[in-house]
């Protein structure tokens, strides 16, 4: 495999850089991106929970409390099963992770998160997108409840891009997201097909939307970031292996 070459854009820090408004209908001019950036090298697309963002077990119990209603099982049996099994595993001995989401799994209320220490923002994973990554965030949950999830950590005006589908025919590993995401990148004038895309995630299925998009962006790179506790261990999809954003800069 070959060295990953990293460009990073030197303005991109959270105090100097122009604020990224594209995610909400207000890009940057070409003339100012031109200006300011001499065009993006490096994009990273990164999937949000376990992958940038720590739960501490929020969602993961979220998670138990619907699939204990489906199973009629207890909590701890339901936690345990997802634990063994993983999401899509345990969910789906007895229904589709569509009608999961859509019907008895209930989010749990970000702000409340963060205040409580259920949640919080991977420290090396904010470093790796200020230190000069433009980053998109893609999640399979709704569009509103992972806005919310980043705003209550105040981390939602860091990407360029906030994605996400809990559909069937959207969701990761579809390639519904990242064919949106690069629409809007083009859109801005911040897409070109010579870029650099790392994508980033913790899921069998993140490893395999990250090798779908190579058939839209041919120089991309799927990558699995292995956080404490995530239960996939296999790798047959990525292109490299990492336990932290800081590795990236190494690889």
């Amino acid at each position: 495999m070959n060295k990953l070459n990293i460009q990073k854009t030197s303005f991109y820090n959270k105090d100097t850089r122009p604020k990224f408004e594209g995610a909400y209908g207000n890009p940057i001019s070409k003339e100012s991106l031109d200006t300011l950036l001499g065009g993006i090298k490096t994009i990273c697309i990164s999937d949000v929970d376990g992958t940038y963002i720590n739960t501490n077990g929020a969602v993961r119990g979220a998670q138990a409390m619907a699939l204990a209603k489906i199973a009629n099982t207890s909590y701890e049996e339901a936690y345990a099963n997802l634990e063994e099994h993983g999401l899509k595993g345990a969910v789906e001995q007895y229904m589709s992770l569509n009608d999961f989401f859509t019907g008895p799994y209930k989010t749990f209320d970000p702000f409340e998160a963060v205040k409580s220490g259920q949640m919080s923002v991977f420290e090396d994973a904010l470093r790796f997108t200020r230190s000069g990554v433009p980053t998109i965030a893609i999640s399979n949950s709704s569009e509103q409840a992972t806005k919310n999830k980043l705003k209550a950590l105040g981390i939602d005006d860091e990407f360029v891009g906030i994605h996400a589908a809990f559909l069937k025919n959207e969701a990761k590993p579809n390639i519904y997201l990242a064919e949106k995401a690069i629409k809007e990148l083009d859109d801005m004038g911040w897409y070109n097909t010579n870029q650099q895309i790392i994508h980033v995630g913790d899921q069998e299925y993140d490893l395999q939307f990250g090798h779908n998009i190579k058939q839209i962006h041919p120089n991309a790179v799927s990558v699995l970031i292995t956080r404490p506790g995530n239960s996939y261990k296999g790798n047959t999809k990525a292109d490299y292996v990492i336990s932290s954003f800081d590795d990236l800069n190494t690889l």
